[in-house]
C-alpha cells in the first residue's frame, strides 16, 4: 500500500447536535492530525449541513498525533472499513497509555461506527497520540462548543379577518386584526409552539365584550374583556378597552385558531407564535 493514499470515499455519518430536551446546540471543529499513513473522506450531517472531513488511519505499528491545542475536551470518532463487533485502541497522553475497547454501534451497510467518546485534555497538553493495531481502523478529533438555543417569537398574520386597524399609543404603532360575530378572525399555526395574544374591543360604551376561542373548531376558553377604557391607546380618535394578554400553549403544526366576539363588539387582536430554532 503506497503511503499517504487519499482513498476519498464518501460516506454518511450523522451526529445528533441538537439537544431537544435541553435545546442546545453542539457545533463540533475538527482538528489537525500529525503523520499518517492513509485517509479517506467521510460525509458527516451535522445541524442538517452534509460537511466533508477527511478521516485519519495510523500507521499499524506506530501512534499518530491528535493536536489539541487550547482544548481541555476533544471528541474521538472512529469508523472501521471492514466488519467487526468492536475496536481495540489506545491514547497516549504525556507518556501514559490507556486502552480503549469501543462496540461497533452503527453501519451503512459498508462501513462501521463506534460512537464518539470525548477525552479530557490536561493543561498545557498541546497533543495526544492514538495507536490500533487494526488496519481498518480510521479516526478524527474535534473541539466543540455547546450553545444554549433561544426560542424565536413572530408577530402571525391572520387568514381571515374584518378590519385592519392601526393601535396607537404615546410610543407606539401596531396593526392590529379585528374580528365580529359576523367576520370572524382565523389563524393557521405554521410550526408547533406557544401563541399569546393581546386583545382589547374597540369601544362602544356598552359592557365589557365576552369573546369565545376556538382551537381546531372546539371551544377552547371564554374571556370577558374589561370595560373600562384604555388612557393610552386608541384606534384614531376612537377608544378602546384596556388589553388582556392571552397564553395558548403546546400548538401543533396547522392548528387552527378562531376567535369570536359573543357580544355585540368589534374586537382587535395582535397575534405572535414563540418556536424552537431548529
Amino acid at each position: 500500500m503506497i503511503k499517504n493514499l487519499k482513498l476519498i470515499i464518501c460516506i454518511s455519518f450523522v451526529f445528533a447536535s441538537i439537544n431537544l430536551l435541553s435545546q442546545t446546540k453542539t457545533t463540533y471543529y475538527p482538528l489537525n492530525v500529525g503523520k499518517h499513513w492513509s485517509k479517506r473522506i467521510v460525509t458527516e450531517v451535522e445541524n442538517n449541513k452534509s460537511l466533508k472531513r477527511y478521516y485519519y488511519r495510523p500507521n499499524r505499528f506506530e501512534s499518530m498525533e491528535l493536536k489539541c491545542e487550547d482544548n481541555t475536551t476533544i471528541q474521538l470518532r472512529a469508523m472501521l472499513k471492514e466488519k467487526a463487533d468492536k475496536l481495540d485502541f489506545s491514547i497516549i497522553i504525556e507518556n501514559q497509555e490507556t486502552k480503549y475497547t469501543l462496540n461497533i454501534m452503527n453501519n451503512d451497510n459498508k462501513y462501521y461506527y463506534a460512537d464518539p467518546i470525548n477525552i479530557n485534555i490536561p493543561s498545557n497538553v498541546n497533543s495526544i497520540r492514538v495507536k490500533t493495531r487494526n488496519p481498518n481502523a480510521y479516526f478524527r478529533h474535534y473541539r466543540f462548543k455547546t450553545t444554549k438555543l433561544q426560542p424565536i417569537t413572530k408577530l402571525i398574520n391572520p387568514e381571515t379577518y374584518h378590519k385592519s386597524y392601526t393601535l396607537t399609543s404615546s410610543e407606539t404603532k401596531s396593526e392590529y386584526f379585528s374580528s365580529t360575530e359576523q367576520t370572524f378572525l382565523t389563524y393557521k399555526i405554521t410550526k408547533d409552539g406557544d401563541a399569546y395574544f393581546f386583545v382589547r374591543s374597540i369601544k362602544d360604551n356598552s359592557a365589557g365584550a365576552t369573546i369565545d376561542i376556538f382551537l381546531n373548531n372546539d371551544i377552547y376558553k371564554t374571556i370577558v374583556l374589561s370595560k373600562s377604557t384604555s388612557k393610552d391607546y386608541k384606534i384614531d380618535n376612537q377608544e378602546v378597552s384596556l388589553g388582556k394578554k392571552i397564553e395558548i400553549n403546546n400548538l401543533k403544526e396547522n392548528d387552527i385558531l378562531t376567535i369570536i366576539p359573543k357580544t355585540n363588539h368589534e374586537i382587535i387582536v395582535r397575534m405572535f407564535l414563540t418556536t424552537q430554532p431548529n
